[in-house]
Formats: structure tokens, sequence, C-alpha cells
């Protein structure tokens, strides 16, 4: 039987989303030690896109196959020349078919990718933005030169708000619809003999994925190492005895490398799981031990000319009324209404109590039950 199990099409759809977790878990540890790898980091989306373009273009040109298909035995097949019991005849996707796949493989992902995040952010800023209209502050607190320049860009921000404001409602329907789709064509596989597609796009470019028999290995391996000995060929002649040869053992050694690439992340994978578990056990060992909890720090003493300290500790020191919009002064661990001290401190630039120097960018508002 050549159709996969649908084992086999679950553990290779998720193996290069576990490769880039294990990439960006690396990157972000050698982060911590030297922050010029920040920069990658910061682009590591896209810089894994342009790794993944490369290798699934090499695999689909050489083996009609993506990196992960390829590591399970699997190729990709014409759905109309290929039936579960009976092996089809040796065939290869044509150049749409490839980009197509290539496409699937490495541009939807990423797009998802960033709509998912955009609409975080999105969410992230919306409850911001609710949290400092619940504040409840006039337009005095405002500088007349934020209040110009909003004006001026009103257009464009009232655009720009109702495009968010569409794409907030709408993409969680879209992204349930994708979610499903694919669930579902992972359902009917799971559960139809003869169903030939694992997913929706590759039931759109008509091609589904079959187990590669040892004759088509064999294909493979040598229509490939036709291609390679002729452009080692080609540059032999271009480059005369000396460089041709030189650019010949370059050319062997980088097909060395991108034949023992796929045993390499494999041990990369395997190294994240690794340290995964190990990081994990030692964690939950050490929550399982006799910690001893130190005691609180002690209360900031109060400075002559400051305000009292209540007694009830959830009244606010400055209006002596139960506390509204909880916000915390980081630099004497006291807390007030958001309104109160906000005011406070466009007025005197201390705190009210121990009279530390602090401005607006020490306040961390809170959550009180």
């Amino acid at each position: 039987m050549f159709q996969p199990t649908f084992f086999e099409i679950m553990t290779q759809e998720r193996m290069i989303s576990g490769l880039k977790s294990a990439l960006r878990y690396i990157l972000s540890m050698a982060a911590q030690r030297n922050f010029r790898y920040l920069n990658i980091l910061k682009y590591y989306d896209e810089l894994f896109g342009i790794l993944q373009l490369v290798i699934e273009r090499h695999f689909l040109s050489n083996f009609d196959s993506s990196f992960a298909e390829h590591l399970f035995g699997l190729k990709r097949v014409d759905a109309n020349q290929f039936t579960p019991d009976n092996q089809s005849k040796p065939s290869f996707l044509t150049s749409k078919q490839r980009a197509q796949s290539l496409a699937y493989l490495v541009f939807v992902p990423y797009i998802k990718d960033k709509l998912e995040n955009l609409y975080v952010d999105l969410r992230r800023e919306h409850a911001l933005s609710d949290i400092r209209n619940s504040t409840e502050l006039d337009n005095s607190i405002i500088p007349s030169e934020m209040l110009q320049e909003e004006s001026s860009n009103m257009g464009y921000h009232r655009f720009s708000k109702i495009v968010r404001t569409y794409f907030m409602k709408l993409w969680p329907y879209i992204s349930t619809a994708y979610e499903g789709s694919h669930f579902f064509f992972m359902f009917l596989y799971l559960l139809k003999r003869d169903f030939k597609y694992h997913n929706p796009f590759m039931y759109l470019i008509g091609l589904c994925l079959k187990r590669l028999s040892p004759s088509e290995h064999v294909q493979h391996l040598s229509a490939m190492n036709i291609k390679r000995n002729n452009l080692i060929e080609s540059f032999k002649k271009l480059g005369g005895n000396l460089f041709g040869s030189l650019f010949g053992y370059i050319i062997k050694f980088l097909y060395s490398i991108s034949d023992y690439s796929t045993h390499l992340l494999l041990a990369i994978a395997f190294l994240f799981k690794f340290f995964e578990w190990y990081f994990n056990n030692e964690s939950s060992l050490l929550t399982k031990g006799n910690i001893i909890i130190p005691p609180p720090p002690s209360q900031p003493e109060r400075t002559p000319g400051g305000l009292e300290i209540p007694t009830n500790p959830r009244l606010c020191p400055l209006c002596k009324k139960e506390r509204r919009n909880a916000t915390l002064l980081t630099v004497s661990g006291f807390v007030f209404c958001y309104k109160c001290i906000q005011n406070h401190l466009i007025s005197h630039s201390t705190c009210p109590i121990t009279l530390s120097p602090c401005n607006k960018s020490h306040l961390v508002k809170i959550f009180e039950n």
C-alpha cells in the first residue's frame, strides 16, 4: 500500500514548526549572552522563511517532495495518476506544480503567522486604549501640540482605525475557517480510505502524497547526480584545468553539505527537545524541594513633609478614598488612584509620601479584585 498513514502525515506536517521553534530557542539563548543576536531574532521569521525557501526548492526540484516529506520517504504526485493500492507510474511534477507547492510550504504559513501576530498586537493595543479611556482624564492633561498633531492626521487615523476594526472582527472567522478546513480534510483522510488529500491546498493544486518506491528513489538520485555532474563539467570547461577543478571541489563540498543538512537539522530538533525536557524537569524538581521563601521587604518610611500613610491599605493616600484604577508608583511601592497620582506628578514630579523624584514613566497599572 503506497498511501501514507494518518500519523505519517501529521508528523511531517508538524516537523517544520518544531524545527522553527528549536532554532528560535537557540537564538534567544544566544541573544541573552550577546546582544548582537537580537537583530537576527527581530527578523527571525523573514530569515527562516528565506532559509526554508532555499531548502524546500532544493527538495522539490530534486525529489518532488518537501524537506519533511522526503525524510519520511514521501513524494508528491498528480492525484489523477495515483491509486492507494497500486503503484503509479514514475512521474515528475511540472514547474507549475513545484511553484504552487513552494508557495504553500513557505509563503502561506509566513503570511498567516504575520497576520496572527498583527491580530494579537491590535488586541493588546485595544485593551490598553480601554484602560486609558477608563481613567476619565480631561483634555487639559493632554498637551496642545499633541491635539494639533492628532487633528492634522485625523483622516489617516480614521481610515486606519476602520481597517483595524474590520480586521479584528474578521480575522477570527478567517483563522477558524483556515484551521477548520485543514481539520475537515484530515478527518476525511483518516476515515475514508480512498480519500487522497490531507489538506485543502493539495486538493486545489491536484496533488497528493505517496510513499516513495525503491525504483523511484533510485531514479531521483540518478537524475540528481546527472544534474550535478553536468554543472561541475560546465564549470570545468569555463574555468580551465586549475580553476575548473577548484570550482568542481567547491560545488561538491556544497552538495555534500546539502546532502547532510537533513541529518544536521534533525540533530538540532532533537537537541531542542532534549534541553526542553531537561529544563522542565529541573524546574519541576526545584518546585518540589523545600525552598525557603524570603520575607517581604519592609515598607518605605514616610519622609517628613510627605503625606500620611492610610491605615486602610485599600485607600488612596492622595484622595483618602477607595482606590479607582489602582496604579503603582515603582520608585516607592505605594499604590494610588491613577487620576490622583497622574495629576500629582504633573504638578510636583515626586512621590507624595517619600518625596522621591519620579515621573509618569514610573507608573504601572495593576489589577485588584
